[in-house]
């Protein structure tokens, strides 16, 4: 998609390109914080997930085409977090409107009056304060419905193509009820909060791993691996399942409670070059290892962005600031 504005549904062929605000680490510049569009993907340093480590992240499409942006497929990541419950980020099933002249004036006012920054919480009026406001996409307007393909990779064989067994399911959307992205008049995100949505299958998953979730917040310096479906090296194929590794560079805790988690561009203590997330990948799981070697969900991809330096950074929304919304969720029917 080109490099206009993210409209309907930002489904991740147009990731959402962020302008970080006050409140990132005190190490990071005012150019830092200024982020423009388009950048990487779980690339470079992504490999295939050939041996199914993370076939939990399933493929999502968004079935009511009327809902997308001409020229985009719809479709992004998301995680298999129950038998009949899918994780993924809100962005990819909800729509960007234009924001009224009432709106944009009681935002602008909302940014004068705000309080400024209290400690390391990042304010959403100081974060809106000097913006050129256009518009939002929350929870009001977002597909009823969704489809998601759970994807196995067979073992390869000599000679061969690689082969996989697939199968589709559908379901209901249910976004976030604080769902927030705002937007200025050059579509750049000045604002995310909440950007996660769940998917209820209308049948269960079967013989499919279902994910830990995390029960501690993400942590700075701490090696996190991104999967999605995104292009990914070497052979750049859409809709093939990659993953990557990267570091926790980090934390944004908002005023509205939601918490996001940034990974810069940099080397791995091994040598070599971090992931970064890409078109395909939004709504894909973030992973460290637990103690006992297995894989914990402590993030979904929201989106990526470029810094001052033409740097990428990948970000995060944190999963362990939702709990309480993720159980009632999976407590529902």
């Amino acid at each position: 998609m080109s490099g206009g504005r993210c409209r309907t549904l930002l489904a991740v062929l147009s990731l959402p390109v962020l302008a970080l605000g006050s409140g990132c680490a005190g190490e990071i510049s005012s150019q830092e914080r200024t982020l423009f569009r388009r950048t990487s993907l779980v690339r470079p340093g992504s490999s295939r997930d050939f041996e199914n480590r993370y076939r939990s992240t399933l493929r999502l499409f968004v079935a009511e085409k009327a809902a997308q942006e001409q020229g985009s497929s719809g479709e992004c990541s998301g995680v298999l977090i129950a038998p009949r419950a899918v994780l993924t980020a809100g962005h990819c099933v909800c729509i960007v409107r234009k924001l009224s002249v009432s709106e944009r004036e009681a935002l602008g006012k909302e940014a004068i009056a705000g309080m400024a920054r209290r400690g390391d919480v990042v304010s959403r009026a100081e974060s809106l304060r000097g913006q050129r406001l256009d518009a939002v996409l929350d929870s009001s307007r977002c597909a009823s419905s969704a489809k998601v393909r759970t994807i196995i990779y067979e073992p390869r064989v000599p000679g061969e193509a690689e082969g996989s067994r697939q199968v589709t399911y559908s379901g209901t959307v249910r976004p976030h009820p604080r769902l927030e992205l705002l937007y200025d008049d050059e579509g750049s995100v000045v604002w995310s909060s909440a950007d996660l949505a769940v998917i209820h299958l209308d049948m269960p998953v079967k013989d499919f791993p279902v994910v830990e979730r995390t029960t501690a917040e993400a942590r700075v310096g701490e090696p996190i691996v991104m999967a999605g479906y995104g292009p990914g090296e070497p052979l750049g194929l859409a809709g093939e399942r990659h993953s990557g590794e990267n570091q926790v560079s980090w934390l944004r805790t908002l005023d509205s409670g939601s918490v996001e988690f940034v990974v810069a561009q940099q080397r791995m203590p091994t040598g070599h070059v971090a992931a970064h997330l890409d078109a395909g990948d939004s709504g894909g799981g973030c992973w460290r290892t637990g103690s006992d070697g297995n894989l914990v969900l402590i993030g979904i991809a929201g989106g990526n962005a470029k810094n001052g330096r033409g740097e990428s950074l990948s970000v995060f929304t944190s999963i362990y600031s939702h709990e309480e919304w993720l159980s009632q969720q999976l407590a529902e029917p």
